[in-house]
């Protein structure tokens, strides 16, 4: 087997290719399909993505298969969680989205690879902390990230069983608790 991790911004494809690949596994994992207010940036790929030199998108393909069977991007955060208000800056923090493997290609390293890709490329662009947030829903995603060193920094016991996690990439020691309010 022969896999390929490329950023979107290397590659001259079909961004219907990569949606239809994101909203298969979205169906698959979540149990729904398109959402507006959740998936605005896979429907402005290129716009989110591939024309923000701060932001990308990677895949992996199997090259034997022409097929894509993974993928993982990142962009400066841009949310709006009451939680983080003043924690976390654009310029400052990236933020991990959209990391998918295909069933038939987990377990075999290649999530690990996506992720250091979008850790090397948050080194790169002078992002100091990578902020992400998962489910406790989806099998086996809370052990993944804190294998990887990502801690939790809120688990809200909400109904979706959302977990706010956070990774220190640049070796910085910034406090991350109630009273800290540091821009990262």
């Amino acid at each position: 087997m022969k896999i390929e991790i490329k950023s979107l911004k290397e590659l001259d494809l079909d961004f219907k290719m990569v949606k239809d690949f994101l909203f298969n596994q979205i169906k698959k994992e979540y149990g729904y399909g398109y959402v507006p207010n959740f998936h605005e940036d896979i429907i402005n790929l290129k716009e989110t993505y591939i024309d923000n030199n701060k932001n990308n998108f990677f895949i992996a393909i199997d090259k034997e298969k022409n097929k894509i069977i993974g993928s993982i991007a990142i962009r400066g955060y841009d949310k709006d969680f009451k939680e983080f208000e003043g924690m976390f800056s654009y310029n400052l923090t990236s933020s991990i989205w959209r990391l998918f493997v295909d069933n038939d290609y987990r377990r075999l390293g290649i999530g690990r690879k996506l992720v250091e890709k979008v850790e090397i490329f948050s080194k790169e662009n002078d992002y100091i902390g990578i902020y992400l947030h998962t489910h406790k829903t989806l099998k086996g995603a809370l052990d993944f990230w804190t294998s990887l060193k990502y801690d939790i920094l809120i688990d809200t016991e909400n109904e979706l069983k959302t977990v706010h996690m956070f990774k220190n990439i640049n070796n910085l020691r910034n406090t991350l608790n109630s009273s800290s309010k540091i821009p990262i």
